[in-house]
């Protein structure tokens, strides 16, 4: 946890500014009338659910389940926020170490993977951050981790596809059903984190699928 808090000083000073919206990509997504997405969900310590999904907007959903989860080793030994970003996160000058992190938005807090909320960080549509930041911020946390530098980027790799697929369904819904159309602006952003991660040989499958579904805005 102190790991990430750490982190956590480094990013809330070096912010870079939001990228511009994507009219294009708001303008399709206006006209879907479904989406399709994959999921993980952990069931119990033995047993996880894979798969992916199709909705039918507003009332149909159907999925299916297949395997990939298996392909990374997650620690599942650490508390995780799920919703670890600067928006929820508050400098208290007042205090003293790590006192001076405040947190907010934690009530879906969970245990799983020490790289969950570490991948929040690094890859926050809201926030994006240069290359290089993200690359030193990454050896920063290998060496006072001691933790496989393959394994951390694999997992990064994993859990920011993961998070921008469930994003781009959130923010979308959120513009469909409760007419908030503040967060379309990051839809590119996420869309950018899918396309860069999805290169790697593993997520071939999920690639191979994206490509199925002959998305205009996720060209890969």
């Amino acid at each position: 946890m102190k790991k990430c808090l750490i982190i956590f000083f480094i990013l809330f000073f070096n912010l870079n500014a939001h990228s511009s919206s994507n009219q294009k990509i708001i303008n399709h997504l206006k006209n879907i009338n479904s989406l399709q997405f994959k999921f993980i969900q952990k069931i119990d310590n033995n047993n996880i659910e894979k798969g992916e999904c199709i909705i039918l907007y507003p009332k149909k959903i159907f999925c299916k389940y297949y395997d990939i989860y298996n392909k990374i080793s997650p620690l599942e030994d650490t508390l995780v926020l799920r919703d670890y970003h600067v928006e929820n996160i508050f400098y208290l000058s007042q205090r003293e170490g790590v006192k001076k992190v405040g947190l907010i938005d934690f009530q879906d807090a969970l245990i799983g993977s020490n790289i969950y909320d570490l991948s929040s960080l690094l890859e926050d549509v809201r926030n994006p951050l240069d290359l290089k930041l993200k690359e030193n911020l990454i050896q920063y946390y290998v060496e006072r981790t001691e933790l496989s530098i393959e394994e951390v980027i694999l997992q990064i790799k994993f859990f920011s596809i993961q998070r921008s697929l469930k994003i781009i369904g959130i923010f979308f819904r959120l513009h469909l059903r409760d007419n908030k159309d503040k967060y379309l602006k990051y839809l590119p952003n996420a869309f950018q984190i899918i396309k860069i991660y999805i290169q790697d040989p593993i997520f071939t499958d999920l690639k191979n699928w994206i490509k199925d579904l002959q998305l205009e805005d996720l060209k890969i």
